[in-house]
C-alpha cells in the first residue's frame, strides 16, 4: 500500500513539473549545472594519476567483448557478452572465477543482458531479458536465487528487499501501461510490479536504447538518474524518495530540446533518425550518462556521434564543458582516453582498452609507464586492458 500511495503522490508531483524551468518550485532546490561552450585544454593537463590493471589470462578467463564492469569488495566483476559470462578478478587482475550458467534449465540463463552489484548484501544481480528472469549470486559467484519476471529487464537494482527497474529499452517494451508511461518501476522481492514513478517524457522513441542512465553511490545508497534527453538529473534516496538534484542551464551556443521537442523525438532504425538530425542542427543531446564522484559529477552528453563531457565541481558549483574530439596534446593519449568510461570509484575512472586500440597506440604513446604497459600486453592472447586514472578539474 505504501508503494501505491508513493506512486500516486509522485504521479501528481511530476505531472505538474513538465516545464523544466528553474522558476518551478519543485526545481528550486536543484543545483544548476551550466552548459558552457567547450574549453580549450590539453589531454596532458586533464588526465592524472594513471594506473593500469592487466587481467590474468587462463583457459577459463580469456575475455571477448567486455560490456560492463563493477567493483565490489576489492573484486572486479566483468560482463563478457561474447562469452555470455561474468568473470571475477581481484583488484590487481588475478582471475578468481567465471559465472557461466547457460542453458534451458531452471537455474540457467539464456543470455545475460546486464548486471548490477548489491553493495548492501554483497550480491550480484544478473538479468536475462530472454527468459525474463533475475539471477542472484553471492560475491564469490555462487547462485543464491532465481526470480521470474513478467517482463524483460535490463538495469535492475536491489532495493529495500525488492528491486527498482529502470526503463532503458525501446518504446512498447512493457505490456503494462503504468510501466510504459513511467521511467522507474518498483518491484517486490518476488519480482512483481508494485508501482511506477517519474513520468516518461519521450513517449515516441522507438529503437532508442540507453545503458548508462544511473549511478549508484554505495556510501549513502543513493542513485542518480538522468532521463533520456532530459534537462534534469534526479536523486533517488534509499527510501525511494525522488528529488531533482541537478538542472542544466544552457549558457552555450548549443541548443537544448524543449519539453515539446523531447516528447516528439522519434528514432526508427533504418527509417528515421531525429537524434542525428538534431545534433547536426546544433542540439546537445544526451542518453543520460551520469557519474557521481566524490568531488565532482561528470555528465556525458553522448548525442549520436559527437560526445561532450560536462564536469561539475561540487564544492564550487563551477562546471566546464569539454569536447574530447577537440582536445589538445598528444593525439594517441586523446584517442586512448576517449574510450568509454566503464566505472568510477572515489575520484577515479576506469576505462577498458580493447586490443585493437592497444595494437594501434602501444608504440605511439609518450615514453613512460602507460606505454610500457600497453607494449608488454600487446599480444593476441592478452585480455583487454584496464586503465584507472583521475581527472584534474580544469582551473
Amino acid at each position: 500500500m505504501k508503494y501505491i500511495l508513493f506512486s500516486m503522490a509522485f504521479i501528481f508531483l511530476f505531472t505538474n513539473c513538465k516545464k523544466e524551468d528553474k522558476q518551478d518550485p519543485l526545481l528550486s532546490q536543484a543545483k544548476c549545472v551550466d552548459i558552457n561552450n567547450p574549453i580549450s585544454i590539453s589531454i596532458n593537463d586533464l588526465i592524472t594519476d594513471i594506473d593500469t590493471i592487466g587481467l590474468e589470462v587462463t583457459d577459463s578467463s580469456l575475455l571477448g567483448d567486455i560490456h560492463m564492469l563493477h567493483i565490489m569488495n576489492n573484486k572486479l566483476y566483468i560482463l563478457d557478452t561474447k562469452g555470455n559470462a561474468i568473470y571475477i578478478f581481484s583488484r590487481n587482475g588475478d582471475f578468481i572465477r567465471r559465472i557461466y550458467h547457460v542453458g534451458q534449465g531452471p537455474e540457467e540463463y539464456i543470455r545475460i543482458n546486464g548486471f548490477q552489484v548489491d553493495y548492501k548484501c554483497n550480491r550480484l544481480i544478473l538479468t536475462d531479458s530472454f527468459s525474463k528472469r533475475i539471477f542472484i549470486f553471492d560475491e564469490y559467484g555462487e547462485l543464491l536465487k532465481v526470480v521470474p519476471l513478467k517482463f524483460s529487464a535490463y538495469i535492475l537494482m536491489a532495493r529495500n528487499g525488492g528491486f527498482l527497474n529502470f526503463y532503458t529499452g525501446p518504446k512498447q517494451m512493457y505490456g503494462l501501461k503504468d510501466m510504459e508511461n513511467y521511467n522507474i518501476h518498483v518491484l517486490d522481492s518476488c519480482g512483481n510490479f508494485v508501482a511506477s514513478f517519474l513520468e516518461n517524457q519521450t513517449p515516441h522513441r522507438i529503437d532508442l536504447e540507453s545503458t548508462e542512465r544511473i549511478d549508484y553511490n554505495p556510501n549513502n545508497e543513493e542513485i542518480l538518474f538522468h532521463p533520456t534527453f532530459g534537462n534534469v538529473v534526479y536523486r533517488i534516496d534509499k527510501n525511494n524518495q525522488i528529488y531533482p538534484e541537478y538542472v542544466f542551464r544552457n549558457k552555450s551556443s548549443f541548443k537544448l530540446l524543449t519539453p515539446k521537442e523531447r516528447r516528439e523525438m522519434t528514432h526508427i532504425y533504418g527509417q528515421k533518425n531525429e537524434i542525428e538530425e538534431k545534433e547536426s542542427e546544433g542540439y546537445l543531446l544526451s542518453w543520460g550518462c551520469v557519474y557521481d564522484l566524490d568531488d565532482y559529477c561528470l555528465f556525458t552528453m553522448t548525442g549520436w556521434n559527437h560526445p561532450k563531457h560536462i564536469y561539475y565541481n561540487k564544492s564550487t558549483g563551477i562546471s566546464v564543458t569539454i569536447d574530447m574530439e577537440k582536445m589538445k596534446g598528444d593525439v594517441s593519449l586523446c584517442k586512448l582516453f576517449n574510450a568509454p568510461i566503464y566505472q568510477t570509484e572515489g575520484n577515479c575512472f576506469y576505462n577498458i582498452i580493447p586490443l585493437y586500440l592497444v595494437d594501434e597506440l602501444a608504440d605511439k604513446l609518450p615514453e613512460g609507464k602507460l606505454k610500457t604497459f600497453l607494449q608488454n600486453n600487446n599480444t593476441p592472447n592478452s585480455n583487454p586492458l584496464i586503465i584507472k586514472y583521475k581527472m584534474k578539474f580544469p582551473e
